[in-house]
């Protein structure tokens, strides 16, 4: 892993609007390599925006986005795969008509790691996700959960250095997510960098110790996790005013 002092990630100033609303105020964040960064914060909070301007599907209407110290900005989605920055979706939506195998084998192929032995890695990288019984299945046929792991395996196909996970633990019960924080685990070892979003503070609390809290758009804490169950304005935005965590 290159260690040149020089971030990963590196976000500065990053707004955006959607007619009169700014769904994300000059948020400034970075992820160092071999972090892991969960990002966290109240329904609306801007979340899953910022994983979309980071990953391309949606540009910034100010601030600027460095990945291993160039902009990436300005640079569409299949750009920045290619650079090494993928990730996963909230609600994923495979290739129904492929195969789980197909669906990994095609991330493979156009990802950045396209040169190596495709149908290996995509083998791999199924054993990996515990999708391997699966590689024949039709996509289309897999429950939420499974689709999940699909989500997740084909973002690895592409060689990410990079990874947003964004809500893979929601609606899974506490022992689902114990078995998804120990693979996230194991993903983050094969990555540079990653964030997670999630909601389920204890979630997080099994995935990392930092922590960057938005509301309404606006970075509001960026620090450890055991600080931020302690922080009052943490508490009263996302975990309840008065509340335990």
């Amino acid at each position: 892993m290159k260690d040149d002092g020089v971030a990963l990630l590196s976000l500065s100033g990053i707004t955006k609007r959607f007619g009169r609303m700014e769904a994300l105020s000059g948020v400034s964040m970075s992820v160092e390599r071999g972090e892991v960064v969960a990002l966290i914060g109240p329904n609306g909070s801007g979340k899953t925006t910022l994983l979309n301007v980071i990953s391309g599907l949606l540009f910034a209407d100010e601030g600027t986005i460095l990945f291993e110290g160039k902009r990436i900005d300005r640079l569409p989605p299949h750009s920045r795969s290619r650079l090494g920055v993928n990730r996963t979706f909230q609600m994923p939506h495979p290739f129904s008509g492929l195969s789980v195998l197909e669906n990994v084998l095609i991330a493979a192929r156009f990802g950045r790691r396209r040169h190596e032995d495709e149908e290996r890695l995509a083998e791999s990288i199924l054993k990996l996700t515990g999708l391997s019984a699966f590689a024949d299945t039709q996509s289309g046929s897999l429950n939420t959960g499974q689709k999940k792991m699909l989500d997740l395996a084909k973002a690895l196909a592409t060689g990410p250095k990079l990874l947003l996970v964004d809500e893979i633990a929601a609606g899974l019960s506490h022992g689902e997510m114990e078995s998804i924080s120990k693979l996230l685990g194991e993903v983050a070892r094969t990555v540079e960098g990653m964030i997670v979003v999630e909601h389920v503070m204890g979630f997080i609390r099994m995935v990392t110790e930092r922590v960057v809290v938005l509301d309404a758009g606006t970075k509001i804490f960026d620090g450890s996790f055991s600080d931020a169950v302690r922080d009052e304005h943490v508490r009263e935005v996302y975990i309840g005013k008065g509340k335990d965590p």
